[in-house]
């Protein structure tokens, strides 16, 4: 059986969705979402794995609910999808392996002492994720290259007027 990728799917999904606006591939992940989890929850408090909240458990946490939904879930989604389009996502990507240095950083400018592990694990990944960067650009560079190439390579040749072959111009 063929993998997603072999078969193109990954790339007829990416195409169909390089049209789409920040806002809207936003607004149906906003929505696919808290369907899944809806059904996920619905499933868990049928069988049994959860126990069914109470009124009152529900209603103290409405404004931590409405910020996740509203704050974090749309406005967060929308901002990173924004960032995605302006920057890239070689760039974009850095930014969510960034998210786990700022913590250990905030946390150590709020007074927590971080334990050795936790310093000799943010010395590997902080330039573990700048080398990678380099490289995948590298990697971009020479790929951009070389379908350059082989589009050039691709251009039919016609016979110059001397007799000799010459590459046909570009219409317009």
């Amino acid at each position: 059986m063929l993998h997603a990728e072999e078969r193109g799917d990954e790339d007829a999904g990416r195409r169909a969705r390089a049209g789409w606006s920040p806002i809207k591939y936003t607004a149906i992940t906003t929505v696919l979402g808290p369907a899944g989890a809806t059904v996920i929850t619905a499933v868990m408090l049928a069988t049994g794995g959860v126990p069914v909240p109470s009124a009152h458990t529900v209603t103290t946490i409405l404004p931590e609910l409405a910020y996740m939904s509203v704050i974090a879930g749309f406005v967060g989604v929308l901002g990173w999808n924004f960032g995605n389009r302006y920057l890239g996502p070689l760039n974009g990507v850095l930014f969510m392996d960034v998210v786990p240095i700022t913590a250990f950083v905030i946390s150590a400018l709020t007074g927590v002492v971080p334990a050795g592990m936790q310093v000799a694990g943010a010395s590997l990944t902080a330039p573990a994720l700048i080398f990678n960067n380099l490289y995948l650009r590298r990697v971009a560079q020479r790929t951009a290259a070389a379908a350059a190439a082989k589009a050039a390579a691709e251009k039919p040749a016609v016979k110059a007027t001397d007799g000799k072959t010459a590459p046909v111009a570009a219409s317009r």
